[in-house]
């Protein structure tokens, strides 16, 4: 008796002492800001990179549907990489490997994905098997990335930024922002 409550006492110990606290992290204040943007709202640099016709998968990674760059609609927004990557932190991404010089370590594949919603609650066909949508650009200032994200066949009523493995955060809401712009 005495060894098997030794046993569940080192147990018990050994499971509170296994993941380290950290203060709660609210995740609505990831996405500071972002604003949906047509292709004439679009950098010089942003539009030359769409050279070619876009496609997304509604279905399965096997059946594409075209749609013309001019029709698409992008978002811009600014997200406070401290924080996202406080909420990405894993086993395998390391904060200080998140924060790095490099803006895409920190939404690169495998460690968030962008989601859209369109107005009627629905998932806008990804562009992406990995990240959901492609990024144009990210621009590290600091704290803060300002990102354009796109092309989206469907317009967005709100964004969100699903966090595929956290080492602190597990049950952490997503990151999700609604659009101000939206009509």
């Amino acid at each position: 008796m005495k060894h098997f409550l030794a046993i569940v006492t080192l147990l018990f110990i050994s499971a509170c002492t296994n993941k380290p606290e950290k203060a709660p992290i609210d995740s609505s204040k990831v996405i500071l800001s972002a604003k949906i943007l047509r292709y004439e709202d679009l950098g010089i640099n942003e539009k030359a990179d769409l050279k070619y016709a876009c496609y997304c998968y509604p279905v399965n990674w096997r059946e594409s549907v075209e749609y013309l760059k001019e029709d698409a609609f992008y978002v811009s927004c600014k997200i406070d990489n401290k924080l996202l990557a406080q909420l990405c932190e894993s086993e395998t991404f390391k904060l200080e490997s998140l924060l790095d010089e490099k803006p895409s370590s920190l939404y690169g594949k495998y460690i968030n994905r962008w989601l859209f919603m369109d107005s009627l609650g629905l998932k806008v066909c990804e562009k992406s098997k990995f990240e959901g949508q492609e990024i144009r650009t990210v621009y590290r200032k600091g704290e803060i990335d300002s990102i354009v994200i796109g092309p989206l066949i469907t317009k967005p009523k709100t964004m969100a930024i699903q966090i595929l493995d956290s080492k602190y955060y597990k049950d952490n809401a997503d990151p999700s922002f609604e659009f101000s712009n939206y009509r």
